[in-house]
């Protein structure tokens, strides 16, 4: 796969029963390539990073010399597209009065134009693409911001999914806790206030209690 590309060396070996000296060299679409290394145990090696090379199949040919004759040998490679690597942060706690904000960043090794969702649960927060320059090069995607209301308390699942349209896709999930700290309030009233004049006599007195929430309308109480 693409993703692979830096770290495939191809390798290529000759013998001669002369004795005589050898130069070697790597031909490719009928250009000798440039940056072959003779190593010291005398294969010839071509890392394949330093070619530009796009998916399809691809033929690297050996070519070796005594001075009198050439001789090559042919090696094929099948260069694939790799889907996009994605990193996902932000989740964590927060409090319902909070704000969220979510990051990603993406690696497409083939310069793909990529298509990202932000999801949660059935709701997509956030939608887009973004187009990669720099093959193999981290891109962060658009930090996306919204109120900790709109997912309610509880703890919930947000995951970030990209795709190239070549490859499957891929995702990463985040998980959000949002939780209330913010205690209810209650006041209570006495009906009558005041007691009086004083008469030694009993009087009914009713306790009202009003209480509020600003997060849930259904509140439990015991007297």
């Amino acid at each position: 796969t693409s993703q692979e590309l830096a770290s495939t060396v191809l390798e290529a070996s000759a013998t001669d029963a002369d004795g005589d000296g050898l130069t070697f060299k790597w031909v490719y679409q009928g250009q000798t390539v440039a940056g072959p290394t003779l190593r010291e145990d005398g294969l010839l090696s071509l890392s394949l990073v330093e070619l530009e090379l796009s998916a399809g199949v691809h033929k690297f040919t050996a070519v070796v010399s005594d001075g009198t004759v050439e001789v090559s040998d042919t090696v094929t490679v099948t260069l694939e597209n790799s889907p996009p690597v994605i990193t996902a942060f932000g989740g964590g706690t927060y409090n319902i009065f909070d704000s969220i904000t979510l990051q990603g960043t993406v690696i497409d090794y083939d310069g793909d134009s990529l298509s990202y969702e932000w999801i949660a649960g059935e709701t997509t927060l956030s939608s887009g693409t973004i187009d990669i320059d720099t093959p193999g090069t981290p891109v962060n995607l658009p930090p996306l911001t919204f109120a900790a209301t709109a997912l309610g308390i509880g703890e919930h699942n947000i995951v970030l999914w990209v795709a190239d349209d070549i490859t499957a896709e891929v995702e990463e999930t985040l998980t959000c806790k949002v939780i209330d700290t913010t205690a209810p309030t209650i006041r209570l009233i006495a009906c009558p206030k005041i007691l009086w004049p004083a008469n030694n006599k009993m009087r009914r007195v009713f306790i009202k209690a009003k209480a509020r929430d600003d997060v849930s309308e259904e509140l439990s109480y015991s007297v």
